[in-house]
């Protein structure tokens, strides 16, 4: 990610004030029962499965230190058939560290249901 796009992403959160709302998501992420919220995403976890005949585009950036390799094990499980894609290089923000081979295989995948394989050069795919 270059130096412009990470000052971009940092800008509007400039003070405390600014930051306030995304320590409150964070504290707000329902980890156990009991936790707000949780009961809610428990409930839209036991729905996933509904989607797995749905096809579907999975790009994981292996180097994301928030949504990290048992997080993808999971989406894997709930959605067995699904196109994965593994950028090993890639974050956080996979979108920003493979734009230009992501964007293009989305658009394809969306047009035809399908990720040709000379997309997938430089993927490991799963």
């Amino acid at each position: 990610m270059s130096r412009d796009v990470r000052k971009a992403f940092v800008a509007p959160y400039d003070s405390w004030s600014n930051r306030i709302a995304n320590l409150r998501f964070v504290q707000d992420i329902p980890l156990k029962p009991g936790d707000r919220a949780y009961e809610l995403v428990s409930q839209v976890e036991r729905g996933l499965d509904s989607l797995a005949p749905i096809p579907m585009l999975i790009a994981w950036g292996m180097k994301d230190f928030v949504f990290d390799e048992p997080f993808l094990d999971e989406w894997i499980r709930h959605f067995p058939d699904a196109t994965v894609l593994r950028f090993a290089e890639a974050g956080h923000y996979v979108l920003e560290d493979e734009q230009d081979r992501l964007v293009e295989t989305i658009s394809r995948f969306v047009s035809t249901g399908s990720v040709p394989i000379e997309l997938l050069r430089g993927s490991s795919r799963g």
